[in-house]
Order: structure tokens, then sequence, then C-alpha cells
């Protein structure tokens, strides 16, 4: 999530149809779990470290570049 609406902005202007795609995932991403969450894992859980010993952080500053899509 830190690099994703960075990448959704270079997709703007290459391939609308796909930035389309992305930023409606990010949205959703973000609507489903109520935060901008910093990383998820590959099943697209928030994510945690080995032994529950680390969360994602909750509210990055990241969630200014998504607003910037919309």
């Amino acid at each position: 999530m830190q690099m994703a609406p960075v990448y959704a902005r270079l997709l703007r202007d290459v391939d609308r149809e796909l930035f389309l795609v992305h930023r409606q995932a990010l949205v959703a991403a973000v609507e489903r779990d109520g935060n901008y969450l910093e990383l998820y894992d590959v099943h697209g859980r928030p994510y945690h470290g080995r032994a529950s010993l680390y969360y994602a952080d909750e509210g990055m500053l990241w969630a200014a570049l998504l607003l910037d899509l919309l």
C-alpha cells in the first residue's frame, strides 16, 4: 500500500482501464478494513509477522496519495 498509489498514478497516464481496476482495488481494501494499512500479505489480509509480534501500521499518511487518485 505504500507504493500502490504511486504505481496507479503512473498507470493513469499509460493504461486508463488498468488504472481504474487498481484504483478500485485500493479503495475496496480501505473500505473493507476501515483504515489505510501499511502492508498486506499475499492473500490481501492485513500483514502480521511470525508469532504475531508485528502488525501492519494503521492510518498511514500514504493515504493522501490515494485521495489524489479519486
